[in-house]
């Protein structure tokens, strides 16, 4: 887990030159069971619809543009959102 939390602040930190990234836990109930939900959000330079529907699909760069840029790193148990920005998170 503190591997993926450290590649998630990361991430949003390379691609997020001006505003903010936020790093957030939650508790949460399920099935009897408590969890914590930790995600990581930022005001970069966010996702198409397309890119975000590619996100669970074995690791692919989404653009080759940015892997020149910015470098690359996967991230295949967590969920996201486009929106200008991103956030993803892991339960």
């Amino acid at each position: 887990m503190r591997q993926a939390l450290l590649n998630l602040a990361s991430n949003a930190a390379k691609f997020t030159e001006r505003g903010r990234i936020t790093i957030t836990a939650t508790r949460a109930r399920e099935d009897d069971r408590d969890w914590v939900r930790l995600a990581v959000t930022d005001t970069g330079i966010g996702m198409t619809p397309e890119q975000v529907a590619r996100l669970f699909e074995e690791f692919a760069q989404v653009d080759a543009s940015t892997t020149r840029r910015y470098g690359a790193t996967s991230c295949s148990s967590c969920g996201g959102t486009p929106n200008g920005g991103r956030s993803r998170w892991w339960s």
